[in-house]
């Protein structure tokens, strides 16, 4: 502790001051510990245009219709679309006309079939074997569709979704038996020209129990010594 004596400061308690001093150099390395560590633990997103922003530099209103070739569809699938129409063709849908968005939505989404009743898209990912993955996003039906289904699919992932008037998040897991793992979503009930309704695809590598432990446990050390530090290092009467 620093006094004050007779107008002079002096130094008294230095083995007090040492100890609050190594008391919040320890705060400080815990929490620049922390610091460092959380991005390794923050979740990447593996698909590729899963909010569908991408690749509709010319397309501000309505719904603008890409396929491969022989599949009917109005335009080519851009560059930049990120998926594999891998059956019939599809839609981009500008939220303008076929809003509102879903919470987190940008202007645009997917409508799963575009001419005709059936539609799909898919991706590869770049997984690791053993290691489980998220997977969520957001649907709802084609307005003039009742009750459009589509097929989520992903290494022991085999699930369905059914559009209805609100918008939906699915959430599920699969985990990867390869390298690389086909992601799909697929119509199986639709309407003419219209079906489900997709946004805010998410494919992400689920946290390891260790790591939250580690993460609850560090945070939890770090609380401890923050509430048990008392006073300042120094002082001046």
């Amino acid at each position: 502790m620093l006094q004050r004596t007779g107008g002079k400061v002096i130094a008294s308690s230095c083995p007090d001051v040492l100890k609050k001093m190594k008391k919040i150099l320890a705060i400080a390395v815990i929490g620049a510990g922390l610091v460092t560590a959380a991005p390794a633990f923050a979740t990447t997103n593996l698909v590729a245009n899963g909010d569908f922003e991408n690749g509709i530099s010319v397309f501000t209103s309505g719904y603008y219709n890409v396929g491969p070739g022989g599949s009917g569809a109005d335009h080519s699938v851009p560059t930049d679309f990120g998926w594999t129409v891998s059956e019939g063709n599809v839609d981009y849908i500008a939220y303008n006309g076929y809003g509102p968005a879903p919470i987190g939505g940008g202007s645009y989404g997917l409508d799963l079939v575009g001419y005709g009743s059936t539609g799909e898209i898919s991706q590869t990912l770049t997984t690791a074997v053993g290691q489980v993955y998220d997977v969520s996003f957001h649907s709802k039906a084609h307005p003039g569709i009742s009750g459009p289904t589509a097929a989520v699919n992903g290494a022991d992932l085999s699930g369905t979704v059914t559009g209805g008037t609100e918008w939906q998040t699915f959430t599920g897991s699969f985990t990867a038996t390869g390298t690389s793992t086909d992601f799909s979503l697929a119509e199986i009930y639709g309407g003419s020209n219209g079906g489900v309704f997709l946004d805010n695809i998410s494919v992400s590598a689920a946290p390891e129990p260790a790591t939250w432990i580690s993460m609850i446990f560090g945070f939890g050390l770090l609380g401890f010594m923050l509430r048990n530090r008392k006073g300042g290092v120094a002082s001046i009467a």
